[in-house]
């Protein structure tokens, strides 16, 4: 799967909906630059946005919502699985994919950093 990032903020209403009970914080700006477009990672079907799993050069993935996003190739890696947590969210990714994963990326776990070069050189390749 494929998008191209249309924004790099939230609309003032997306940013309610985001945050609530919260007040919404219009400076915060994902790692998405506009434009550009990436290849999806995962996805994450939460109360209020779909997130997108993306990743740029440095190599890292972030949370991203999939409302920033035109979708370029709607295809999904075919060695996703889909998952459901205890809260209900639905979780569409690789199978190595953990709770932690992401933060165990950005830690540098050194497993992690092996499968997740492996994920996106299969990606990539496509």
């Amino acid at each position: 799967m494929r998008v191209r990032c249309i924004a790099e903020r939230l609309t003032h209403e997306q940013a309610v909906a985001h945050y609530y009970p919260h007040p919404p914080d219009m400076r915060i700006s994902f790692a998405a630059s506009l434009g550009v477009e990436y290849e999806v990672y995962s996805i994450n079907c939460t109360y209020p946005f779909a997130m997108l799993g993306i990743s740029d050069e440095t190599g890292l993935l972030y949370p991203t919502p999939l409302c920033l996003f035109e979708i370029i190739d709607p295809r999904p890696a075919s060695s996703w699985v889909v998952r459901v947590n205890e809260k209900g969210v639905v979780h569409l990714e690789p199978p190595s994919f953990h709770e932690h994963y992401f933060e165990d990326l950005a830690d540098g776990v050194p497993e992690v950093d092996e499968d997740f070069r492996q994920i996106r050189e299969q990606v990539e390749s496509v």
